[in-house]
C-alpha cells in the first residue's frame, strides 16, 4: 500500500509537469491543422512617423518606411560578409534600408569585414554587461536617435530570402506592431542531427506560431528574423538580458498588450551544428536559459492571469512547456506507472507530440519523406538526457555571449 501511494504521488507530479505543455502543443497543433482563415491585420491608416526636424509626430506623412537591419555580432568574421550580402540583395526591394552591424566585444576582424561588405558598424565594449540582450539594447538606443521607422534583427550567421524586407515592409505598412518571419535550418542535409534540427525548428518556428495566429494570439519572437516598429520599441524598450532574451522580450511585449504577427511568406536560415559536441553547448545554453526564465517569469504571469489578463494563459503554457525530449521522457515514465488513468493521459499526450512532429515533417524540405528521421529520435533523446545535469548547473551562471562553432 505504501509503495502504491508513492507511485500515485510520482504519477501526479509527472502529470502536473507535462500537462501545461500537452495543452500548449494540442492548441497550437490544432490551430495549424484547422482550415486556414484569413489573418487579421490592423486596419490601414495613415502612418504616424516621427519628424526629427520638428520633434513631433506627423500623421499625414507618406514617405517610405525607413528600415534599420541590426546584426548583433560577437567574433563573427567568418560569416558576417555573406549575411550582409544577403541583406543587401533583399534591401533592393525597399526604398530605404541601412544594414548595421553591432560589433560587440569583438576581438577578431568582424568590424573590418563588415565595413568592406558595405555595412554601417557600431562598436561596443563592455566586459561587465555581456550578452546579446545588452548588445541589442545598446544598438536600439543609438538607432532610435536616427530617422528609422522599423528595426529588424538578423543574426550574423544568417541568409535571408530575397523578399525578406519587402514582406516586412508590406506588413508594417498595414499597421502591424511587430513581426516574426520563419526561422529555418540552412544546412539541413549536413547530418542526421541537422535533419532532426530541421523538424524541431519547423515545429517551434512554423507550426507553433501559425497555430497561435489562428487563435488570434501573439506568434512569438525567435531571436532571428524579427522586426519591431519604432513606436513599439518606444512603448516596450528592449530590456531583456537572459540567455533566451528573445523569449524574455516577447513576454514583455505580450504583457504590454502587443501582438507579434507571423510572416510566413519569407524566412531567415542559419547553419546548425552538425556534430554532438558543438550542438551540446548550444542546446545546454538555450535550455538552461529557458529553465531559468521559467522560474523567474512564471509567478508574475500566474498573478496577472488571476487578475483577469486571460490572454497571458497561452504565453504561460508555452513557458511551462519542457523541451520535447524531456517532455516525452516524463510521459514514457508515466506510461510505465501502474495507474490506469495516468497511463491513458500519458498515451494521449504522446499522441499529441507525435501529431505535432508529423505536422512539422509535412512542411519540411523533403515533405513526409522526412518521417524516417524521427526513427533516430530515441538515440537523440538519450543524448539529451545526458545534458540534463549540465543544464541545471549552467542555469546558475551568467548569460555570457558564447559563439557556437559550426562545421563548414
Amino acid at each position: 500500500m505504501f509503495l502504491h501511494n508513492i507511485l500515485v504521488c510520482i504519477s501526479i507530479l509527472l502529470a502536473a509537469a507535462t500537462l501545461p505543455g500537452t495543452i500548449e502543443l494540442f492548441l497550437v497543433t490544432l490551430g495549424y491543422l484547422l482550415p486556414v482563415k484569413r489573418p487579421i491585420l490592423p486596419q490601414k491608416s495613415k502612418r504616424a512617423l516621427f519628424t526629427f526636424s520638428t520633434g513631433k509626430v506627423n500623421k499625414a506623412s507618406k514617405r517610405a518606411l525607413h528600415f534599420a537591419v541590426v546584426i548583433p555580432a560577437h567574433n563573427e568574421e567568418i560569416d558576417i560578409a555573406q549575411t550582409i550580402k544577403s541583406l543587401k540583395t533583399a534591401s533592393a526591394k525597399v526604398e530605404f534600408c541601412d544594414v548595421i552591424v553591432l560589433a560587440d566585444n569583438c576581438r577578431d576582424h568582424t568590424e573590418k569585414y563588415a565595413l568592406e561588405a558595405g555595412a554601417i558598424v557600431l562598436s561596443r565594449f563592455d566586459l561587465m554587461r555581456k550578452g546579446k540582450g545588452y548588445a541589442l539594447e545598446y544598438a536600439f538606443k543609438e538607432l532610435l536617435k536616427k530617422e528609422y521607422d522599423i528595426f529588424s534583427v538578423v543574426d550574423a550567421d544568417t541568409l535571408v530570402d530575397s523578399n525578406y524586407l519587402a514582406v516586412l515592409h508590406d506588413l508594417f505598412e498595414s499597421g502591424v506592431e511587430a513581426a516574426q518571419t520563419r526561422y529555418e535550418v540552412l544546412n539541413v542535409h549536413a547530418s542526421i542531427r541537422t535533419r532532426l534540427m530541421e523538424i524541431a525548428f519547423l515545429a517551434f518556428n512554423v507550426i507553433r506560431p501559425k497555430g497561435r495566429q489562428y487563435w488570434g494570439l501573439s506568434a512569438g519572437i525567435f531571436g532571428n528574423g524579427f522586426a519591431i516598429s519604432r513606436q513599439t520599441l518606444l512603448d516596450v524598450p528592449y530590456r531583456a538580458y537572459s540567455i533566451v532574451e528573445d523569449l524574455e522580450y516577447h513576454l514583455c511585449l505580450v504583457k504590454a498588450g502587443k501582438c507579434v504577427y507571423f510572416a510566413d511568406q519569407t524566412a531567415v536560415r542559419s547553419s546548425m551544428p552538425s556534430t554532438g559536441s558543438t550542438a551540446k553547448t548550444q542546446r545546454t545554453r538555450w535550455e538552461s536559459g529557458r529553465l531559468n526564465l521559467m522560474i523567474k517569469a512564471a509567478p508574475d504571469l500566474v498573478q496577472a492571469i488571476f487578475l483577469g489578463r486571460w490572454k497571458l494563459i497561452e504565453p504561460l503554457l508555452e513557458l511551462l512547456l519542457l523541451p520535447l525530449t524531456y517532455h516525452m521522457s516524463l510521459l514514457l515514465v508515466l506510461v510505465a506507472m501502474p495507474i490506469v488513468s495516468m497511463r491513458i493521459y500519458a498515451l494521449a499526450a504522446i499522441g499529441v507530440v507525435v501529431l505535432h512532429a508529423l505536422a512539422a515533417c509535412s512542411v519540411s524540405q523533403d515533405g513526409l519523406k522526412s518521417i524516417w528521421v524521427l526513427l533516430t529520435a530515441p538515440a537523440y533523446l538519450l543524448w539529451k538526457l545526458g545534458t540534463l545535469f549540465k543544464n541545471a548547473l549552467f542555469s546558475k551562471g551568467r548569460p555570457a555571449w558564447i559563439r557556437t562553432d559550426r562545421k563548414k
